[in-house]
């Protein structure tokens, strides 16, 4: 989650674009991952590729979106049950 947070704020990565996307879509991309940093963030970038441009400019990553890139439902992981 650390790397996908570096990933969205770095001028070097997506920080200069705004991004709109949930914690628990950043939670399910790590989970999809399962540790590998390199699939973490080819999963953001083409998940933010294909996110919806706003009129503001920003891009809107939605569950749909990342299950669209993933190939996968999103089950999210609840830590409180």
């Amino acid at each position: 989650l650390e790397l996908l947070h570096h990933a969205l704020t770095s001028k070097k990565g997506l920080g200069n674009s705004t991004i709109n996307i949930e914690e628990r879509l950043l939670q399910a991309i790590s989970v999809f991952a399962n540790g590998d940093a390199r699939t973490a963030l080819n999963t953001l970038d083409m998940a933010v590729l294909n996110g919806r441009i706003e009129p503001d400019g920003s891009i809107t990553v939605t569950e749909e979106t990342l299950e669209q890139c993933t190939g996968q439902k999103m089950l999210l992981y609840d830590r409180n049950g």
